[in-house]
């Protein structure tokens, strides 16, 4: 949920107002506190899912504005536009929390940076189990990758965090690398997986992850 909260409590005296995009779409619903609006709430989950593109977003947000409706003559209407860093990049963000997948594994995971040694030993993106978006996740069990098995009696593979310690384990059957947490589900830090040389001792990093935080 973002929270746009207004300077100063607005109180309704002949006068409305509203938050909108555009020329006229409401969006949000109005936060009240002893008769006076004092915020907009906005919900990120149906936001994704109603603008799930970039150029949607990119609209809503250049065009984000509080709308002060006068009911009367004396005082005109007025339009303030909101320029946020904090609300435009929440709402360009966002993400249905809710798609979470429960079973089953999705392809093409989106939260993993190809480093040089990728090409050389994955021959097909990783694959995983509770993601979100296409996201590994701290709920997520386990990566899966296809791997060039030429390379698989030479090697060692490992699973590191950010300090080089040992964080799991990399497995293989056939052309299946398994990469596993050493606890049941992965943290919200950086994960690398490497290769290493049984002949030279040479390491070489495959890819780098940091899973998506689900609170």
């Amino acid at each position: 949920m973002l929270r746009i909260e207004l300077e100063r409590p607005y109180v309704s005296n002949n006068s409305s107002i509203l938050l909108m995009h555009g020329e006229y779409n409401i969006i949000g619903n109005a936060v009240e506190k002893s008769g006076k609006t004092i915020a907009f709430d906005i919900n990120t989950d149906d936001f994704a899912d109603q603008f799930p593109n970039e150029q949607d977003r990119r609209s809503v947000v250049n065009s984000l504005h509080l709308m002060d409706i006068s009911f009367i003559s004396e005082r005109p209407s007025e339009k303030i536009r909101i320029n946020n860093e904090l609300v435009s990049s929440t709402l360009m963000n966002a993400i249905n929390e809710g798609d979470l997948v429960r079973i089953g594994r999705v392809e093409t995971i989106t939260n993993i940076t190809k480093l040089a040694g990728y090409n050389q030993f994955i021959t097909k993106d990783a694959y995983a189990d509770n993601t979100l978006n296409k996201k590994a996740t701290t709920k997520t069990g386990a990566l899966g990758f296809k791997f060039n098995v030429a390379h698989k009696d030479n090697y060692t593979f490992s699973l590191t965090d950010q300090s080089g310690a040992v964080a799991g384990k990399v497995d293989y059957h056939d052309d299946d690398m398994f990469v596993k947490p050493k606890t049941n589900k992965f943290l919200s830090k950086e994960y690398t997986i490497s290769a290493k040389s049984k002949a030279t001792g040479a390491t070489i990093k495959i890819a780098t992850f940091t899973p998506f935080n689900l609170f």
